[in-house]
């Protein structure tokens, strides 16, 4: 399971969902919008800062390599 939470103003995560594995989303956000993806172990495997592109993919192998494209 990878978790997803949302950085809030004061830098705190807020839990958002969680994905299983083959699992997909779209989600919706704002630009400077910080968001992190976090292991099955709660280890921190990614995070990343929304940006004005429209349209921005994430993908997470199975050994939790990150791809952004």
């Amino acid at each position: 399971v990878i978790k997803l939470t949302w950085m809030n103003f004061d830098g705190g995560e807020e839990p958002f969902l969680e994905l299983a594995p083959g699992e997909s989303i779209e989600q919706g956000t704002y630009e400077t919008h910080a968001w992190r993806l976090r292991g099955p172990d709660g280890i921190l495997i990614f995070e990343y800062v929304a940006t004005g592109q429209t349209v921005q993919e994430i993908t997470i192998n199975a050994d939790l390599i990150v791809t952004v494209k």
